[in-house]
């Protein structure tokens, strides 16, 4: 008994793609319909000219694993997102927590504690704009030590957020869908 090939839709090679691989959805759009494109511009014909049997069965012989360098950096590119945004996820909740801490008691937060926290917030753009004369304020009481000047500047911030009702998280996923 001969069965015929029915072409998949892409829809059917994406959901493929994501139960067998577990890819993210934006690299399994676009290496799904770089797949089905390659094939039906081929009229689903292998390179010997044979015609596909099973279209899975190609995918997993010559498509599970990415041989160019702009698919392989597309996935890299994906993967290196998340774990971008995994880090900045355990950050903002951390920022949280410390601004939960300060809300409730600001004294019981230590001054330098703030100052690991400048770099993410200041490269996130959660840090509060200063003005020129809060700025010299600031160098005025802590001189030349940078890393005091920073804790203050992230004490003022969270005292900001707290001020203003808001969470860091919020804030991020805010700007988050902004730039999506």
């Amino acid at each position: 008994m001969k069965t015929s090939f029915k072409i998949p839709l892409q829809t059917e090679v994406e959901m493929y793609m994501k139960e067998k691989m577990g890819w993210d959805d934006k690299f399994i759009r676009y290496y799904a319909d770089k797949f089905w494109n390659h094939y039906q511009a081929s009229g689903w014909k292998l390179s010997n000219g044979n015609r596909i049997k099973d279209w899975k069965a190609c995918f997993n012989s010559q498509w599970k694993q990415p041989k160019y360098k702009e698919d392989i950096e597309k996935l890299n590119g994906v993967v290196l997102k998340q774990g971008i945004m995994e880090n900045s996820i355990k950050e903002v909740q951390e920022l949280d927590e410390l601004l939960e801490k300060y809300s409730q008691h600001p004294t019981s937060v230590p001054f330098r504690e703030f100052g690991k926290y400048y770099d993410f917030i200041k490269a996130e753009k959660l840090l509060k704009p200063f003005s020129k004369m809060e700025v010299s304020d600031i160098q005025g009481a802590y001189g030349e030590d940078k890393f005091l000047c920073r804790c203050a500047c992230v004490q003022l911030t969270i005292q900001g957020y707290v001020d203003a009702g808001f969470t860091f998280s919020k804030v991020f996923e805010l700007r988050q869908k902004l730039t999506q």
